[in-house]
């Protein structure tokens, strides 16, 4: 293996234990090249790089991919787009202008070869040689251990294209379209049968490869066989001295502030008239205790993140949404998914329950100027026989989740991977023979805890019964919830970690999680029951901030399921 591309998999195993964090933190940065922002993440991971997607980005750098979202009866909450390139790659002047723009010094051999083989075709090939260097590239990213940069595998792919332009002067007659994963596989081969060997040496000489040791060998064939183990893949390998942290917690550091209204909503003569004349519709509802997250946050670094954060649990939040293309005058009504039976006296129920914890107002009879309504939902809790309520807001017209843009809203979660970190730091640290127990605390109602703004909770108006609620809080069905939510939870990991001292801390949406020495348990008096000494500190600081949970869903052992 390349001394580089050993470098390159440690670094690589670093980005990928939080690839979110990792691109945020390069974006941050005020000298990073203008490079297209949806391929940054292929960058980290170091994988193949579409040099048709470059060369559109640097004609048009301001496109974006529209997205949509559906949620309805047939409930999908997440939605993927593709983006195909608006340009594609045909000539070598083009292909030279994307490459080279963010080219360095240790790719010269690359460019070279790739340049030379262009200059000693004829032009009307030369787009088979740009299909053929892409399929090379993907070669070479397809396993980590290589590298552009490596002269003799740079000559190896000499060999394989010259092979691949004898044979597309042979085919050039007829339609046949040559496979280019299989042009290149003669260099990964182990054994070649000798027509192939003699076709390719006469049309160039193989390079005289030096021989390495045994030990080279062998270390070479034990990088690979890691490079293939699933383990690896999925990021469930560890490392004596891996650092123990939560993505959630640090990604507050760096992380952007909360968005404020658009001057396009502070001038909506319609709705501000509507909110003003009936400010007993429009409140701001939240258990949380606003002066204790301020008072437990006044040493995080990111005063830009806390200070909207604190803002927006006193006034409510604005979710990311850019509203400048409907301001509703007249009201906008949008008719609920059909339900009955049992869904329908669910939804009744649920608004009773909103009601008493004065999440929705009080009913009125008709919308008012400025108002825009959502259509409702009901669909099952996953393993249960409990429904949900689903506010959905992906139909209509000029529906919510339609002025949000997607890579606005991403979240920063925990995962096994971080808890592995944990568990093997812990166990350094104690030794192997010391006890542990492993608990988890889930949190209620986390998205209707947060309150949104008046101005945008004139656009949550329901419809139950033949009567109207404004919904004041945030709800689930809305693209920017889990942004906000989990923003607010990375907060609480922070002081949980860095003011409360609870290392080893972890979070999931709605899900904290950690490890603790040793199987002494102390009472949790709000419970009356006895747990692990950390998860009693943990609750009683929910208690503190205001957030709500119950007790079945706090749980801990040897093994949590």
């Amino acid at each position: 293996m390349h001394p580089d591309a050993a470098k390159t998999i440690c670094k690589v195993e670093y980005y990928c234990k939080s690839i979110d964090t990792a691109r945020s933190a390069l974006l941050l940065q005020p000298r990073k090249p203008e490079f297209p922002t949806l391929l940054w993440s292929d960058l980290l991971r170091n994988q193949f790089v579409d040099l048709n997607k470059v060369y559109s980005h640097l004609h048009a750098p301001t496109e974006t991919a529209k997205l949509s979202e559906r949620i309805g009866d047939h409930i999908s909450l997440v939605t993927t787009t593709s983006r195909t390139p608006a340009r594609k790659i045909c000539t070598f002047g083009e292909w030279s202008f994307a490459f080279a723009t963010y080219q360095h010094d240790e790719l010269d051999h690359w460019i070279n070869f790739i340049s030379q083989t262009f200059s000693t075709t004829n032009e009307a090939q030369h787009g088979s040689i740009i299909e053929m260097e892409a399929a090379m590239r993907r070669f070479i990213f397809d396993n980590q251990s290589r590298c552009l940069w490596n002269h003799l595998e740079v000559m190896h792919l000499h060999h394989a294209l010259a092979l691949f332009m004898a044979r597309l002067e042979k085919f050039a007659s007829t339609s046949t379209k040559v496979g280019w994963s299989i042009a290149i596989a003669p260099i990964v081969s182990t054994s070649t049968n000798a027509s192939s060997a003699r076709e390719t040496t006469e049309l160039m000489p193989a390079p005289k490869r030096r021989q390495a040791d045994h030990m080279q060998r062998a270390a070479s064939k034990a990088a690979n066989e890691h490079l293939g183990d699933q383990a690896f893949r999925r990021g469930f390998l560890w490392r004596d001295g891996e650092v123990s942290d939560s993505p959630s917690a640090d990604s507050t550091v760096h992380a952007v502030p909360f968005p404020d209204v658009p001057d396009c909503e502070l001038h909506n003569t319609a709705a501000l008239d509507t909110i003003n004349n009936n400010l007993h519709i429009f409140k701001i509802v939240t258990p949380l205790n606003v002066d204790c997250f301020k008072e437990l946050l006044k040493t995080h670094p990111n005063r830009t993140l806390v200070n909207p954060t604190c803002k927006g649990l006193c006034e409510g939040f604005w979710p990311h949404a850019n509203t400048s293309s409907f301001i509703p005058s007249d009201p906008e009504l949008v008719p609920n998914h059909h339900m009955g039976g049992r869904k329908l006296d669910f939804l009744k129920s649920q608004r009773d329950e909103e009601l008493a914890a004065g999440r929705f107002s009080p009913s009125f009879s008709n919308l008012l100027p400025g108002m825009q309504s959502s259509a409702l939902g009901a669909v099952p809790k996953v393993n249960l026989e409990k429904l949900r309520l689903i506010t959905d807001q992906s139909v209509g017209r000029f529906s919510l989740n339609s002025f949000i843009d997607k890579t606005d809203v991403k979240v920063h979660y925990d995962n096994l991977t971080d808890l592995g970190c944990s568990l093997q730091a812990i166990r350094s640290k104690y030794g192997e023979d010391v006890p542990l127990v492993l608990w988890k605390s889930d949190v209620m109602h986390v998205f209707r805890c947060i309150p949104m703004h008046p101005l945008w909770q004139i656009r949550q108006v329901m419809e139950i019964d033949g009567s109207y609620y404004v919904d004041r809080c945030m709800v689930f069905g809305s693209r920017a919830s889990p942004v906000i939510w989990c923003k607010i939870a990375g907060l609480i990991a922070w002081i949980t970690i860095h003011v409360r001292r609870l290392a080893f801390l972890h979070h999931y949406m709605d899900d904290y999680w950690s490890i603790e020495r040793g199987i002494f348990l102390i009472p949790y008096k709000v419970y009356n029951d006895l747990r692990p000494h950390s998860q009693v500190q943990f609750l009683t600081l929910l208690d503190e901030l205001g957030v709500p949970h119950e007790q079945t869903k706090q749980v801990f052992g040897k093994r949590v399921a």
